[in-house]
C-alpha cells in the first residue's frame, strides 16, 4: 500500500503536482467511485469486395463517365482493388505492344498513371527512357490510358506500374 502511494506521488511529481495539491489529488484518487464503462458497440461484419471482372469494371467506368466523377470528400474512397485489377488487365494488353513495331524496344519498363475522381486515367507518362517517343511506347501509354475504375471522392491518385514488352 505504501509502495503504491509513493508510486502515485512520484507520478504526480513528474506531472508537476506537489505539496497540498498532491495530497488532495491522492485523496480524490482514493475516494473516487469507479466509472462505469459501457460495453463496446457490436462490430459489424467486414464488408467483402464483390468479385471483379473486366466487364464489371467497364460498366462502372461507363457509369462514372456519365456522372462526371464525385466531389472531393464525398462518396467512396479510391478503390485499390479495382485499380489493381484494371491495371493488371492493361499490363497484359500492353505486353502485346511489341508487335506494333518489330524494330521497337522490348523488355521491361515502367509507366505512371494519374487517376482523376471520375475513375478515368487522366494522363500517362513513360518512366522508361528507352520506350519514350517510340511506337511501342505510344501503344503502352494508350493501353494504360484505358485503365479506368469506379468514380471515387478525393484528389488525383498517382500509380507507377511496371510492364514487359514481348514480340
Amino acid at each position: 500500500m505504501l509502495a503504491r502511494k509513493l508510486q502515485k506521488r512520484a507520478w504526480l511529481r513528474r506531472l508537476g503536482v506537489q505539496g497540498l495539491a498532491a495530497t488532495s489529488v491522492l485523496g480524490c484518487l482514493r475516494s473516487a467511485e469507479p466509472i462505469p464503462i459501457a460495453p463496446p458497440p457490436p462490430v459489424s461484419p467486414v464488408e467483402t469486395h464483390a468479385p471483379l471482372t473486366l466487364e464489371s469494371l467497364r460498366v462502372a467506368c461507363e457509369s462514372g463517365n456519365a456522372r462526371g466523377g464525385l466531389d472531393a470528400g464525398r462518396g467512396p474512397a479510391f478503390d485499390r482493388i479495382a485499380a489493381r485489377a484494371s491495371i493488371d488487365a492493361a499490363t497484359d494488353r500492353a505486353r502485346k505492344c511489341g508487335r506494333v513495331s518489330p524494330e521497337g524496344p522490348i523488355g521491361g519498363g515502367q509507366v505512371q498513371l494519374v487517376y482523376a475522381a471520375s475513375g478515368q486515367v487522366q494522363s500517362t507518362r513513360m518512366l522508361s527512357t528507352r520506350f519514350e517517343h517510340t511506337k511501342t511506347g505510344d501503344c503502352v501509354l494508350a493501353v494504360f490510358l484505358d485503365a479506368c475504375i469506379p468514380p471515387y471522392a478525393g484528389e488525383l491518385v498517382y500509380v507507377n506500374k511496371g510492364f514487359t514488352i514481348e514480340r
